[in-house]
Order: structure tokens, then C-alpha cells, then sequence
């Protein structure tokens, strides 16, 4: 009879344990399962806020624009948007996207062969130019500050100039040198010390950062002529080649 007892008390614990077990498996697979479904819903949330908090502004009937970017595609073109500074004709058959930065020597040269083209008969009435910052990413560097003056002054309609300024020879880029620009311009000195100093614009060449990182950019100066790409410097010459080629012009 003891023993009788023994082997059912025996079955029982196994029974007991056998099922807890189960349990605890059966709400382990369930939790998974159910962590799986909320990071992968959270995790397309964050891939649509992303598109759209960092390409929401485009004109739509823009031949040359990417349509909004989505992490689910991959980037191929540049997005021009309302908020680029542009030089040119809207219904110009030629677009010139350059990715720049005011420290880069370079890319004032390489930029006043385009501005040149611009100002030429033949080719000036068919170009527009497409700014697009691209400047070191430290934001204490002078890169980044000279391109934040620069879209502060573009908050009061003066970019190109404040542009020209900046790339002219005036010397260390510094704070001081950018309020003196701004004066020289004639700038509500106030509005565009507060833009500077609470850094306003910078979201906008954030996003520059962000395309020229997605497109794969390698350096600067960087120019797109329509679908055509070249980096670096390029002979005059060369240059109406690759926009003489483009079969819209």
C-alpha cells in the first residue's frame, strides 16, 4: 500500500512539473511572438516619421525631383526642394545640382564655370542651378556655421549674395566675419543674429547631409547635370560637352 502511494505521489509531482513547464513555454513563445509584431509595427512607424520629417517639401510638377524618400527604396536622384536656393530659369531644360561647402577652395572655382554659363547667350536662358550644402558635419565647424549664415540670410532673400560674399576673399569665416556680411548687405542685423544663434535653418542642410549620404557622394564639389555626375574639377570645355549631350537642350 506504501508503495502503491509512493508511485502515485511520484506521478503527481511529474504531472505538476510537466504542466508547469508548459505554461511557462506556451507565455514564453507568447510574449516573442508578441514583441516581434510591436517592434516590427514601431519599426515602419519610425521609417515613415523619417521620410517624412526629412523630405516633405517638393514640387510635385518638377521633372528632375525624386518623389519623397522612403527607407524602403533607394535614392538616385536629388530632391529639389522649395527650400534649395536656385539660380535660373523653373522651366530651364538643364538642371545643375551642386553639393558644396564654403570652406572648399574648389568648389568656388568650379561653381563660377557654371555661374558663368549662366550669364552666357547660348547656354544662360536653358540652366538652372541647384544649391545643396554639404559641409562637415562637426556643428562647431566653420563649414557648418558658414552654411548656416548663409541659409540665414537666405530667411531674408539673400543667399546668392550672402553666397558670393562668402566665397569671395574676406578672410577667416567666423562669426564676426558673418555679421559684417550681413551688414555689408544691409540685413535686419537682429533677425539674422537671432536665426545664427538658435541655429534655425540647420535642419534644412541636414537634410542635404542626409541625401548627399544616401546618393553615395564620395566628396565635394559634387554636380549632377540632369542625370550625368562628376566630382571634382572639370575643364570649361568639358563642361558644355556634358550639357551639349543632355537631349532636352
Amino acid at each position: 500500500m506504501k508503495f502503491f502511494n509512493k508511485k502515485r505521489n511520484f506521478s503527481t509531482r511529474i504531472f505538476v512539473t510537466v504542466s508547469l513547464l508548459g505554461t511557462f513555454f506556451l507565455f514564453a513563445i507568447l510574449f516573442i511572438l508578441s514583441s516581434y509584431f510591436y517592434y516590427s509595427s514601431t519599426s515602419s512607424e519610425a521609417e515613415d516619421n523619417y521620410s517624412h520629417n526629412y523630405y516633405d517639401y517638393h514640387d510635385p510638377t518638377d521633372p528632375f525631383i525624386t518623389k519623397n524618400l522612403n527607407l524602403r527604396e533607394k535614392i538616385t536622384k536629388p530632391i529639389i526642394s522649395e527650400k534649395d536656393p536656385i539660380l535660373g530659369e523653373s522651366d530651364a531644360s538643364i538642371t545643375i545640382v551642386q553639393f558644396s561647402d564654403f570652406e572648399c577652395k574648389v568648389c568656388s572655382g568650379e561653381e563660377k564655370k557654371i555661374r558663368d554659363l549662366l550669364n552666357d547667350e547660348k547656354y544662360g536662358s536653358k540652366i538652372r542651378l541647384v544649391w545643396k550644402d554639404f559641409p562637415m558635419t562637426d556643428t562647431g565647424s566653420v563649414s557648418w556655421k558658414a552654411s548656416l549664415a548663409a541659409r540665414c540670410a537666405q530667411e531674408q532673400n539673400r543667399f546668392w549674395d550672402y553666397h558670393d560674399l562668402l566665397y569671395g576673399d574676406n578672410g577667416e569665416l567666423d562669426r564676426g566675419l558673418y555679421i559684417d556680411l550681413a551688414r555689408e548687405l544691409s540685413l535686419d542685423l537682429d533677425d539674422f543674429l537671432s536665426c545664427y544663434d538658435n541655429e534655425v535653418p540647420e535642419e534644412l542642410f541636414k537634410n542635404n547631409i542626409i541625401e548627399a549620404t544616401d546618393l553615395g557622394l564620395p566628396g565635394i564639389p559634387y554636380f549632377y547635370i540632369n542625370d550625368q555626375e562628376f566630382l571634382g574639377e572639370i575643364k570649361e570645355e568639358n563642361l558644355k560637352k556634358l550639357i551639349d549631350t543632355e537631349k532636352d537642350y
